[in-house]
């Protein structure tokens, strides 16, 4: 015994030794930013960037690599004598969108510290994000802690949804794993281990574009998944992943808190706040086992009960809301349209009840969920740093305490009054903590008198900056309604900016007013001639109404100042290929892979060409590739499924197709092919519930009634088959298959 314990004291002391010594050492160049057991990034871009004034003072200011993301700032590198130095980070709230950082609760803050007499000179830097999520919120800490800040402000967790990625084991899925992994990241050994091994990992992979798509690697820059083509289509519901990244943010929130106190650098967060009354959900999914009838009604219901809400009977409504919510109790705008009638009715908790189920059960979560607030809290309570209740601020103002319109734009987003709110809410609680540093309450100016003078110091053209960005974020969270509403309330800017005109144009496309996107294109290219985005949606809804030559004219006037788009390319060669001119189409999609041959909208139509063709082998050839760019692509699969069944090859056809829904589970076209292999290959039973998915998932084709209408009479359900008919025929009155399948007996 004496001896086994002996070994072991050794063995420790072995170890403690080992650590020590290499904490000597310093680390491999960029192991320093590397400490995140749950991902790393491709490249680490620091937010400031050093340079020598006129005067020969160096300076801090905002990199020109970061300028998308964050509001210029500039202040001295060496913090200048009585100065105290406040960060504030975070993501598109500490920012001040959608407006800038004069009006953000930095700007605001910044004002109000320097109004106190005698209290000195306050440096307030505002380092918040656009879509910035905690994990990156954290590298910006570690840039900051290193210019002498005396405290720090951190308000952050609605964008932790916000980036695609995939984290390393996910099959573990256990929070013990995590953190034992996160307590073996704080040793020396383990990140000398993992500096020697990781080059190892990645092969002979360099370039920061290829490390971004391994699993586990974001790029240096934020890429949101609206940003991408399928934007709210790659969200789906995933519990096992959302725990991953609930147990990623309480890392995250742990260490910025570590970080602080290891630097003896104050740090208070903030709660993050949200608009529960005022905004509906980003998107709601069926559930995939409710039946075609039941997803129908819920439909009908759920227009029926807006119609009721809109013509004042709220009570009626809210009886209709509440059938949607027993059809399928997991569809957020069920819950969200049941708390408006419940608030109408004047049933307040109720109201606020179900609005936050509506927030929770969203399934594109751009508002901090509940889980997030409470990991926020508990993780502050637990290393005794204090959370600052915004929340709060705005609750005890709103009619209701439900958060709206009244104080936020958007969903996350506060107007100048509730960022000065905010400030107000700080500079108090700064008052109360650092008895030292001179503020006075009574010099504290209320904000009636504080607010109209500020902004009056603002031009026009700042706040119309921020509606245009308003605008923006509206339109890239598909809330184009809202978009619309926001631009015809602002007539001046439609008149003046070319972009709000082209962003009419987009709002408009969606919303199926065809004839409008296509003025507003039009008028947008007026004010900006080459603008690239206008061009190619006016020639795409020319190509959609069979305009082809007036498309096709605009394609190649595109291409004359954007000749290096491989996007305008693949554009005009879809045009091409779709009127029949199959070799221009060629050298169009040639000429746009020569550009990006990673790109896999160019890969798929160099494949479908292909397929048309009849040369399967050689399509498959191009969606293997567009596979290696984007393994997950839906499209990619869909159509390798239909090459192996020109091929015969029914097994590789069901494997590719099973592929292509497991990446798109509503995709109608891929659950309408999957039928049809089945069919071929005999099998009629699952052939008709592909037929069934793919009705339910669009009901605006009659192909889709009638592929299931066919399906149910081959098995011998000849009532059910007519039923399914007749539904299709009420839709679709002209269509004579689906009117002799109705009449059939």
């Amino acid at each position: 015994m004496k001896k086994t314990l002996l070994a072991l004291a050794l063995g420790i002391a072995l170890i403690v030794l080992v650590e020590i010594l290499l904490g000597l050492l310093p680390l491999p160049a960029g192991q320093q930013d590397s400490q995140d057991p749950f991902l790393g990034f491709s490249a680490v871009n620091p937010v400031f960037e050093s340079y020598t004034d006129e005067h020969g003072a160096r300076r801090l200011r905002t990199s020109h690599l970061k300028r998308k993301w964050f509001n210029p700032q500039d202040f001295p590198a060496a913090k200048p004598r009585g100065t105290r130095r406040i960060f504030t980070l975070g993501g598109s709230t500490t920012y001040g969108r959608p407006y800038f950082n004069q009006t953000s609760f930095s700007g605001w803050l910044r004002t109000l510290l320097n109004i106190s007499p005698g209290a000195g000179e306050f440096e307030v830097i505002n380092a918040g994000g656009i879509s910035y999520a905690s994990y990156r919120v954290k590298v910006v800490l570690r840039e900051v802690l290193a210019y002498d800040p005396d405290l720090i402000i951190i308000l952050t967790g609605h964008n932790e949804f916000l980036e695609r990625r995939t984290y390393p084991d996910m099959s573990d899925g256990l929070p013990a794993t995590s953190r034992l992994r996160a307590l073996l990241g704080k040793t020396n050994t383990y990140k000398l281990l993992k500096s020697l091994l990781e080059p190892l990992a990645r092969g002979k992979k360099t370039k920061s574009t290829a490390a971004a798509k391994e699993p586990g690697v974001l790029g240096a820059e934020v890429e949101t998944l609206l940003d991408q083509s399928a934007g709210l289509n790659m969200y789906r519901r995933d519990t096992v992943f959302a725990a991953r990244v609930f147990e990623h943010f309480r890392f995250n929130v742990a260490e910025m808190i570590a970080l602080c106190r290891k630097a003896g650098v104050p740090v208070l967060f903030c709660t993050p706040v949200d608009n529960l009354k005022d905004f509906s959900p980003f998107k709601s999914s069926v559930d995939p086992d409710l039946p075609v009838a039941s997803r129908q009604e819920l439909q009908r219901v759920l227009a029926d009960g807006q119609e009721l809400l809109q013509t004042g009977r709220a009570g009626e409504a809210r009886s209709a809301f509440e059938r949607a919510v027993a059809l399928d109790s997991l569809y957020a705008m069920s819950r969200y349209l049941l708390g408006r009638a419940l608030l109408a009715s004047g049933d307040t908790a109720s109201a606020a009840a179900s609005l936050l189920q509506a927030r929770e059960l969203d399934v594109c979560p751009l508002r901090a969920p509940q889980r997030v607030q409470r990991i926020l809290a508990e993780q502050c309570r637990a290393a005794g740093v204090e959370l600052l209740n915004l929340r709060a601020v705005l609750a005890r103002r709103t009619p209701g305490g439900i958060i709206g319109n009244e104080y936020l734009m958007d969903h996350i987003h506060p107007g100048p009054e509730g960022h000065l709110l905010f400030a107000g809410e700080i500079y108090r609680w700064i008052m109360r903590n650092f008895t030292d540093w001179g503020l006075d309450a009574a010099a504290l100016p209320e904000d009636a008198e504080l607010l109209p003078k500020e902004l009056a110091r603002l031009d026009a053209d700042y706040f119309q900056r921020g509606v245009l960005n308003l605008v923006k974020v509206m339109v890239w969270a598909a809330k184009y309604r809202e978009a619309e509403t926001l631009l015809d309330a602002n007539p001046a800017l439609y008149e003046k900016n070319g972009e709000a005109r082209y962003l009419n144009g987009v709002v408009k496309e969606k919303l199926g007013d065809y004839e409008a996107a296509v003025r507003s294109y039009a008028s947008a290219l007026k004010l900006m001639p080459g603008h690239r985005n206008s061009m190619s949606f006016l020639a795409g809804l020319y190509t959609r109404n069979g305009y082809y030559q007036e498309a096709e004219k605009i394609y190649r006037r595109a291409l004359e100042s954007h000749g290096d788009d491989p996007q305008l390319h693949c554009n005009l060669g879809i045009l091409l290929a779709n009127t029949g001119r199959e070799a221009e189409a060629g050298e169009s999609f040639n000429r746009a892979h020569e550009l990006d041959p990673s790109n896999a909208m160019v890969l798929n139509n160099l494949g479908l060409l292909a397929y048309r063709g009849k040369q399967p082998d050689k399509a498959l050839g191009y969606f293997r590739q567009s596979l290696e760019a984007a393994p997950d692509n839906p499209q990619a699969h869909n159509f390798s499924g239909l090459c192996y069944m020109m091929k015969g090859d029914l097994p590789g056809a069901e494997q590719s197709f099973l592929q292509a829904v497991k990446a798109a589970p509503e995709d109608a076209s891929v659950r309408t092919n999957l039928g049809n292999l089945y069919r071929r290959a005999g099998k009629i039973a699952p052939a008709a519930e592909q037929f069934r998915l793919a009705l339910m998932f669009d009901s605006r084709r009659p192909d889709n009634f009638l592929n299931l209408a066919m399906i149910l009479r081959e098995l011998g359900q000849s009532e059910p088959s007519a039923a399914v008919a007749r539904e299709g025929l009420a839709r679709f009155p002209d269509n004579a298959r689906l009117r002799k399948l109705a009449s059939a007996e």
